[in-house]
């Protein structure tokens, strides 16, 4: 193979892979970071005080008015601004409508499909339309 052929293709071939995976994170999705949140540590040696709502106050101006709280395994997202909260409650229902799934109550409730716990889909609406019109209805509720 000629020389000059090897000094071209060898590095374009090692920068290929560098090339593309610039152009795949300019494309791709934007990475976003999760909102502020103080130590695990720290929440767990204040939470039990007994003053939790002027903690929980100290902390939205500390970190803002959108913070992560970490409580034991389970992420919380705490909204303190009306602002915000309007906006959370509005535009981004889908994504904060379902609860966290907890293994030990899958067994008591039996497997979540009741009304008031089953996971926010296709099952959910189904179930609330069928309260809706048959027992919420103004005539059922005449007759009781």
């Amino acid at each position: 193979m000629d020389p000059y052929t090897l000094c071209v293709w060898l590095p374009s071939l090692l920068l290929l892979p560098l090339i593309s995976q610039f152009i795949r994170n300019k494309r791709g999705v934007i990475r976003s970071r999760p909102p502020p949140s103080p130590s695990r540590l720290y929440i767990i040696a204040r939470m039990f005080g007994s003053l939790l709502h002027r903690f929980l106050t100290q902390l939205s101006k500390k970190h803002g008015p959108v913070m992560l709280l970490h409580l034991g395994s389970v992420p919380v997202l705490v909204v303190s601004s009306a602002e915000v909260t309007r906006e959370v409650l509005k535009t981004h229902d889908h994504v904060f409508c379902n609860r966290p799934i907890l293994e030990g109550f899958r067994k008591h409730l039996y497997n979540f499909k009741d009304v008031a716990l089953s996971p926010y889909g296709e099952y959910w609406r189904q179930m609330r339309k069928i309260c809706v019109l048959e027992l919420l209805s103004a005539k059922k509720l005449h007759s009781f």
